[in-house]
């Protein structure tokens, strides 16, 4: 895998946010917006996402060496500090009695059923890998959470998803591949090569 570009470290949020917005967005075919988002909220019936608990796995990141890029040789060399990260993510699924809040087959826990289902599909399993840098780690039960919200019985359901993608830094810095070590007082002369 290639190091993300400067401006993308340590994690492509941005591309990882999209691809999750539009694999939800062509499965369902409802709105769906992110809930740390300053929005109006949709007609129902509608998704929203919330990207939480971000934990960083492991200790110290691996350290990844790479020389040789483009300079003359034995003048540069890329540190790449690598770890694995997880994260979850909550998908809200809101549907009002208009939209079938009382109808098993298109309510909420419904709509995320699917969404939670689609997950086992080898198409969503590479796009996850091969687009978003995602592996599914772990995918939790759907929880009916309906409520009453003025008088209008609203269908409301939760499912979460782990998620891990990888953390990844990237510095360049140079190095020297020959040294002369040379003293007159202890009558040495050495040239060291270390390429």
């Amino acid at each position: 895998m290639t190091a993300l570009a400067e401006h993308l470290q340590p994690i492509d949020w941005k591309t990882i946010d999209d691809g999750l917005y539009d694999w939800l967005v062509d499965l369902l075919d409802v709105s769906v917006i992110w809930e740390n988002q300053n929005v109006p909220q949709p007609p129902y019936p509608y998704l929203s996402l919330l990207r939480n608990s971000v934990v960083m796995l492991g200790g110290t990141p691996e350290k990844r060496y790479s020389t040789d890029l483009g300079q003359p040789a034995g003048q540069e060399i890329e540190i790449e500090a690598t770890s694995m990260v997880e994260f979850t993510l909550s998908i809200n699924a809101h549907v009002d009695m208009d939209a079938g809040a009382n109808d098993p087959s298109c309510n909420a826990v419904a709509l995320l059923g699917k969404a939670r289902a689609s997950l086992g599909k080898l198409s969503v399993q590479r796009n996850f890998q091969d687009n978003l840098g995602l592996a599914i780690v772990q995918e939790l039960g759907v929880t009916d959470l309906s409520v009453v919200v003025n008088d209008e019985w609203i269908s409301r359901a939760i499912f979460d998803v782990r998620l891990r993608t990888r953390s990844v830094m990237t510095e360049r810095t140079g190095y020297t591949d020959k040294v002369r070590i040379k003293s007159t007082q202890l009558g040495v002369d050495v040239l060291v090569d270390a390429s």
